[in-house]
Formats: structure tokens, sequence, C-alpha cells
């Protein structure tokens, strides 16, 4: 894991909400077993300003924590395609159309498959937490707090642990 968990916030600060980490979640860079960066190590972050990306729509996080990262590197960010969805993102890098950066918990099949490849470039992956938001005044539904209640006993205990020190 190269970077830490990120400050940014999508909710502004002014909203008096309840917020929970529960798990991380890995954003790592991805790319068809044929791509030129596939069987390198180590590859240096500025070697990604030669490549097409295949992002998410503005305003999604994954793309802005992509942005962030060149961005902070001086490294421009060259857009091919601009995706809706994973699925479209996964099946456009397979068949060789750039790269993207998406979520390890959404490429299982496409690793054990060898249809993508997590590249391994200086800077990546990107850590970030997922979290647990509501209304601080929120009333929650017996479903609701049974929900909250399972996913924070059965959360990433790094992550658990981390929050307490």
């Amino acid at each position: 894991m190269q970077r830490g968990a990120e400050a940014w916030k999508a909710v502004p600060a002014e909203v008096p909400v309840e917020i929970e980490p529960f798990a991380f979640n890995e954003l790592v860079l991805v790319a068809a077993p044929t791509h030129r960066l596939a069987a390198h190590v180590n590859v240096p972050i500025e070697q990604l300003g030669q490549e097409h990306f295949l992002l998410r729509e503005p305003g999604s996080g994954t793309r802005a924590a992509l942005e962030r990262a060149l961005q902070e590197a001086g490294v421009p960010l060259e857009v091919s395609m601009q995706v809706g969805n994973n699925s479209a993102i996964k099946q456009g890098v397979a068949a060789g159309l750039g790269v993207a950066l998406i979520s390890r918990v959404a490429l299982d099949m496409e690793l054990e498959t060898n249809r993508l490849v997590v590249l391994n470039v200086e800077g990546f992956p990107i850590v970030r937490q997922w979290r647990l938001v509501h209304l601080k005044d929120k009333h929650l539904s017996a479903t609701a707090r049974a929900f909250k209640s399972f996913l924070l006993q059965h959360a990433d205990r790094r992550l658990r642990r981390k929050k307490a020190i």
C-alpha cells in the first residue's frame, strides 16, 4: 500500500453526519495482460503520462483519486473514454483500449481468468476508506440499525484498530 487514506470527503463539513469507516478500498491500476507495462515492476509514475485512461464520470471518487495522484506527480492525464460503470471499464481495458483505476474488490474474476492484470506503478495502489454515513439526527429503522451493526461487526479489523488509536 503506497498512499495513505485520504482526507478528502464528499460530505460538506456543515452537514451534521455520523461517519464510521468500515473497510479499506484499494484502488489499483489495471491493464490487459498484453499491455506494454504488464510485466514490469516499479514503473515510474511518469510513464502514466503516455497512457490512455478509461475513467468514470466526473464526480466519481475513483476518478478524483486518479486525477489527484497524477496532478500531484505532475503527470498529464489522457482520457480516452469516459464510462458510466465498472463493468464497461473492465471490458474496455481487457480489449486493450487503455488502462483504468478500479477498486480491487471489483476485479476477482478478471484477475483469476487473466483478463486483466494489476500494474505495478509507483504511488499505487491508492488506499481509501469505505464509510457508513448517515445524518446524526436520523432515526434509523430496525433494518438499517441491524445492517450497520452487522457491517461494523464484520468490518476490516485493521481499520477498526487504526480508528481506535
